[in-house]
């Protein structure tokens, strides 16, 4: 990766102070549609409770499953969290930098969007890690279940 040298002075001309804004009002929307599904997530296993309250199931399985399930949401929950968090502050942040010609606050605004992709990114190399050793699992499961 290339280093900056710190006597650069890089300026915005009004077309990228015009992208900046439209891409501060996607990510202001993004991030608030975001908070709103994670606390539908939140309330889903609220929902299941009800749901197996009503019906016929023994009563240590009324509480049992709603428990199961909160697990896994919480984890969905946690890891959500912080990429619509991070679209949020780099959303604030860019809009003081825009309003106050604030050089700090577009600072600011640009690490948090770096942080958001980074987040994104460690996520996509996860979940390509999972596919690739559920793939080798499955070989290895159809292989074994031939020879028997």
């Amino acid at each position: 990766m290339e280093m900056l040298n710190d006597n650069h002075d890089l300026g915005i001309n009004r077309e990228a102070l015009f992208q900046l804004e439209a891409s501060r009002k996607w990510t202001l929307f993004l991030s608030i549609m975001g908070f709103v599904f994670i606390g539908i997530m939140l309330l889903t296993p609220l929902l299941f409770l009800r749901a197996f309250r009503v019906a016929d199931l023994p009563v240590p399985f009324q509480a049992a499953i709603p428990m199961f399930s909160m697990v896994p949401l919480l984890i969905l929950v946690v890891i959500y969290f912080f990429p619509f968090y991070y679209l949020l502050q780099f959303s604030r942040f860019s809009k003081a930098a825009m309003q106050k010609h604030d050089d700090a606050a577009l600072a600011k605004a640009l690490k948090y969007l770096k942080m958001h992709y980074q987040f994104m990114g460690v996520l996509v190399i996860i979940g390509a890690g999972i596919y690739l050793l559920a793939i080798i699992g499955i070989m290895i499961g159809g292989t074994i279940a031939r020879a028997l």
